[in-house]
């Protein structure tokens, strides 16, 4: 159980790989994580007629924040106590997708920033193994001023290109996970998955550092992001309205710059004919 902020060996490790994988840290809770991601998605397709297994992705947006059980986990203290290690106690709360994979899923970051810390709590709810649809991690690849990290990035990006054929080859680590596993990894870090069964299921909770006044423009552009999701504010209700002081201050930051959100999301349901779901 982690009851106390990480300790500076662990932190240490994080800042210089890139990751850190929690061995069974949320075990006492994952039939009601399950449970409660199962619901969502019934909730949410009940008025759908999806063949998952001929999608590669599918993806809920706003993911946590639609049902309580899972609202909660951000009161959770070793959500917390990440958080505040990684990112001081006052970390933003940047929102959450619910996912389906039954496809690889190529070499890529999740964002490419180097003035703010963004990190990504990743829970698996299958038993994946190396090459088998867990996640692999290029170790160090988050530190993006260096030589290695850019030249992987420039590969990455490029439509063809020696580093993406190699594909799975790429000598990374398989962060192999049981249900109630909690990987957390840097958003620069360059991950993947391959191999793995049809409907691999896995939800994710993004934090950041808080932002300074004088970066709020970058944070409004982070937020305008979700138009694609055609969503009109940054959280979803039940997260906001089943909050308490203790959750509140990592959702004010947001909810005081999202604003122009909604005004991105009319233009994205004029441009797009049906919204994103990856």
């Amino acid at each position: 159980m982690l009851d106390s902020k990480l300790n500076k060996n662990q932190i240490n490790f994080f800042h210089t790989f890139g990751f850190i994988l929690f061995k069974g840290l949320f075990l006492d809770k994952i039939d009601d994580i399950n449970n409660s991601f199962e619901e969502v998605w019934k909730l949410k397709t009940k008025t759908q007629k999806i063949n998952f297994t001929k999608i590669e992705r599918l993806c809920i947006p706003q993911f946590i924040d639609l049902h309580k059980k899972l609202t909660n986990l951000l009161d959770d203290e070793r959500i917390i106590n990440i958080g505040a290690s990684l990112l001081g106690n006052n970390f933003n709360y940047m929102g959450s997708d619910g996912n389906y994979y039954n496809s690889n899923t190529s070499w890529h970051s999740d964002g490419w920033e180097s003035n703010i810390l963004h990190i990504k709590l990743a829970f698996y709810l299958d038993h994946l193994e190396h090459n088998n649809g867990c996640l692999k991690v290029l170790p160090g690849s988050h530190h993006i001023h260096d030589k290695y990290s850019k030249d992987l990035d420039i590969s990455f990006k490029k439509r063809i290109s020696y580093l993406k054929k190699m594909g799975p080859e790429l000598p990374g680590i398989s962060l192999e996970t049981r249900p109630g596993d909690l990987i957390c990894f840097n958003h620069n870090l360059k991950h993947s998955s391959f191999g793995g069964g049809k409907k691999r299921r896995m939800f994710t909770i993004n934090l950041s550092q808080k932002y300074p006044k004088d970066k709020l423009r970058d944070l409004k552009d982070y937020i305008n992001q979700g138009a694609r999701f055609w969503i009109d504010r940054a959280y979803g209700e039940i997260m906001v309205s089943t909050a308490s002081q203790k959750r509140i201050k990592h959702l004010e930051q947001v909810l005081e710059n999202e604003g122009e959100l909604k005004y991105y999301t009319m233009l994205a349901r004029k441009q797009m004919k049906k919204p994103a779901n990856s």
